[in-house]
C-alpha cells in the first residue's frame, strides 16, 4: 500500500503538470502574427487581417494584436482546399 505522503505527492505532481499543460497551450510563440503567415503563403498582412476578421481565419486578441495557432490556420486550408 502507498504511504499517504506518496499519495498526496503523486496528486499534487498530477495537478502541477496539468497546470502547466495549460499553461503551455498558450505561449505566445505557439502563434502566429499576420505578418508571419503573410510571409509564409506569400500574400500581404493585410489580406490574413482581412480574412481574420471575416471570420475566415479564427484567431486570438492579445490586446490590440491578432494571433492565429497553427491549428487554426491548419483548419483554414483545409476548409479552403479545391479538388
Amino acid at each position: 500500500m502507498m504511504s499517504l505522503e506518496v499519495t498526496i505527492a503523486a496528486q499534487v505532481e498530477a495537478a502541477v503538470t496539468h497546470a502547466m499543460m495549460k499553461f503551455i497551450y498558450v505561449i505566445p510563440d505557439q502563434f502566429y502574427t499576420p505578418e508571419e503567415i503573410a510571409k509564409i503563403i506569400k500574400v500581404d498582412p493585410e489580406t490574413v487581417r482581412r480574412l481574420c476578421h471575416n471570420g475566415e481565419i479564427k484567431y486570438s486578441k492579445l490586446g490590440r494584436s491578432i494571433r492565429v495557432s497553427p491549428a487554426d490556420l491548419d483548419n483554414y486550408f483545409k476548409q479552403n482546399r479545391v479538388n
